[in-house]
């Protein structure tokens, strides 16, 4: 027993010493809980943006009353952010075109006539449950003849009026697609609001009549959606997880103060390793396609401006993510300090950059983060031009990359000293 403890002693101080060691036991844990816990323990810091055109206007051109009702109380439940547009826009044109960063353009229409189906409603079902208690009553002993005949004369009276109710076919429309990421939960959402708004307005269980309208964006189904996600992650993960070690190690080892003694030049150094990176990227894509392609039937856009596109992203995501291996790698002499640094940086990225699900899912504080975040930029640039066939993103994605790579590649080449151990 004496010996399992000096065992137990000599692994536990080991570990104490191990960078690493300490980041996955203590502090991986701990960003897991908090980046989990920040999105999913609280569906109140969701937030959906939508947009809402109004069409139930009054002889004046102001929205009615329950029209307006319906928009307060869409605002009111705090997960939805409302914007309004103008009655004369074009739905479905300005759905399709791409509104902020994270915003997915969401529009909802409420039709001319949408107070009056709801009052008619309301009036048609209170006349249709007194007409059947009274049909009860009707038929009760307990009443004279001179009782049941004002209850007939009433029963008709309430039967003529509700002749007269006409319910129009007025329904909401949604103008939304299935290749949105928060798809699912947006109108699960949407529609208990849509029910619950309605139940309240009349007093009855109205379930008012929702259209969905495609607007036109290719659907996705999650080998989509991941297959692009995990491009970009495989091009950041090869960079802070192993490029920061690689040359923390080179450095530790002296071969930076060897190659002084060299022709190469520092440009030409950070250069050659992008290129080794960008080889094993592209083996790993081409593989990652394949299978999604022939495994999970993935759609790939093959058009040649998509194609070249997708290439550009691919060749500047790994580039960039070079530049910051190296960076990391140059200030940090100790392999195993680098790698947890690395880490530390690579984590959170991850889970905050929409790579396993969207980032509009996340609370408006952790949105703030990825919109600095290069893999966000990175995955949603890819899956623009790879999967959607849209380019929304993709040139902001592009431009945002192509300033991340000069940056650190300056900060390369002036942290990079060959006469340095």
């Amino acid at each position: 027993m004496k010996n399992s403890v000096y065992v137990a002693n000599a692994f536990f101080k080991t570990w104490l010493r191990s960078r690493s060691g300490l980041f996955f036991s203590i502090i991986f844990p701990v960003l897991l809980l908090a980046v989990f816990g920040s999105i999913f323990g609280n569906t109140q810091n969701i937030s959906f943006t939508v947009y809402v055109q109004n069409k139930d206007l009054d002889q004046q051109g102001n929205a009615t009353q329950l029209s307006s009702a319906f928009i307060k109380s869409l605002n009111d439940t705090g997960i939805f952010s409302v914007k309004t547009i103008p009655s004369n826009v074009d739905a479905l044109s300005f759905a399709r075109s791409q509104g902020g960063i994270f915003e997915q353009r969401r529009v909802i229409v409420i039709p001319r006539g949408f107070q009056s189906y709801l009052l008619n409603y309301s009036e048609k079902a209170k006349l249709e449950e007194g007409i059947a208690q009274l049909s009860i009553l009707l038929n009760s002993t307990y009443l004279n003849d001179t009782q049941k005949q004002e209850i007939s004369l009433l029963l008709s009276y309430m039967k003529t009026a509700l002749q007269k109710i006409k319910l129009n076919n007025v329904s909401l429309e949604i103008y939304i697609s299935k290749a949105d990421p928060s798809y699912e939960q947006f109108m699960g959402f949407m529609n208990n609001f849509i029910s619950k708004f309605g139940s309240y307005s009349t007093g009855n269980n109205l379930s008012i009549p929702v259209n969905e309208v495609e607007i036109g964006i290719r659907p996705i189904s999650a080998s989509d959606y991941y297959v692009p996600s995990y491009i970009a992650f495989t091009i950041m993960s090869n960079a802070l997880f192993g490029l920061t070690g690689v040359i923390s190690d080179l450095r530790r080892r002296g071969i930076f103060k060897r190659v002084v003694a060299t022709p190469l030049r520092k440009y030409e150094w950070i250069f050659g390793v992008f290129l080794s990176q960008l080889i094993l990227i592209a083996i790993s894509s081409v593989i990652l396609l394949i299978t999604g392609y022939f495994v999970f039937k993935t759609t790939v856009i093959l058009d040649p401006l998509h194609i070249l596109l997708t290439l550009i992203g691919i060749i500047l995501g790994t580039f960039c993510f070079t530049t910051i291996g190296t960076v990391l790698g140059t200030v940090f002499k100790q392999p195993d300090t680098a790698a947890t640094v690395g880490s530390v940086i690579a984590f959170p990225m991850m889970f905050l950059s929409g790579v396993f699900f969207p980032v509009e899912v996340m609370p408006s504080y952790l949105q703030a983060v990825a919109a600095i975040l290069p893999l966000y930029y990175l995955s949603v640039g890819l899956r623009e031009s790879m999967i959607q066939g849209v380019l929304a993103l993709t040139p902001v994605a592009l431009i945002i990359l192509g300033v991340l790579s000069v940056v650190f590649l300056a900060l390369s080449l002036y942290l990079t000293k060959w006469g340095e151990e």
